[in-house]
């Protein structure tokens, strides 16, 4: 499936049926990759749209997002959704990064079961893409400046769409996905990371729509409104 785009329609009909699928369900898998089926009509679509919203919250469009079922990466290892990623104005370069979710691919090097997703890039073509688009700027140095604290899922979209926000800026920001909930070790990991503030946004922030900053170098908190969160960073930052 995933020579699709190489193979074409009838290619690919062959490729499956060579492969023992009947002529039926390769005539159906191949009207999915040219989009005669609409993706909402299968089954299993309940994480993929999860994605979408969550991707949504970062502040990606969706025209820069799509589902493509004609992408195969590792069915040896890779145990849930799988992505590749490619520059819109520099296709010719191929995916510039690509990875996908592998739950049990560490336990076969260790003792350990971790779930895990990861991502590698194409330095070289992503390099070589940039350049051409001219794209390439002076690496901004420093670390992490402000981190957003996990308070659970019902929080998340939002939180992102903080994260999100404060990225656009130009404020090194990061959203904490470590197992530890408790809000005293996310900001241990904060203070650990050299970060200057935490963004905390629970269920008393979120049925006041405001956001509460604690300057870890004071320690002292204040509270804002949601949409003040850039400037009143930006100010406690003096930037």
């Amino acid at each position: 499936m995933d020579k699709f785009d190489k193979a074409g329609v009838e290619g690919t009909k062959k490729l499956l049926v060579d492969s023992r699928v009947s002529s039926e369900v390769a005539k159906n898998l191949v009207a999915i990759l040219q989009g005669k089926v609409s993706t909402s009509d299968l089954k299993a679509m309940t994480e993929v749209n999860n994605l979408r919203e969550l991707i949504g919250a970062l502040g990606v469009p969706a025209s820069h997002c799509k589902f493509d079922p004609a992408i195969v990466r590792g069915l040896g290892y890779y145990t849930g959704p799988v992505w590749e990623t490619v520059l819109l104005d520099a296709p010719e370069f191929g995916s510039v990064y690509s990875g996908g979710r592998y739950d049990n691919l560490l336990e076969r090097f260790g003792s350990r079961s971790l779930p895990a997703t990861g991502t590698s890039i194409g330095v070289d073509r992503l390099m070589a893409a940039l350049e051409k688009l001219g794209k390439l700027k002076e690496i901004v140095s420093g670390g992490v400046q402000v981190v957003v604290v996990n308070f659970g899922e019902e929080f998340i979209s939002e939180q992102l769409k903080m994260v999100a926000d404060l990225r656009k800026v130009g404020i090194r920001t990061e959203f904490y996905l470590g197992k530890e909930k408790g809000l005293g070790q996310q900001i241990g990991y904060a203070e650990g990371r050299g970060a200057k503030i935490v963004v905390l946004y629970g269920t008393d922030e979120q049925k006041e729509k405001k956001v509460t900053l604690k300057n870890l170098a004071t320690k002292e908190q204040i509270q804002v409104s949601v949409t003040d969160v850039v400037s009143a960073i930006r100010r406690l930052l003096h930037i």
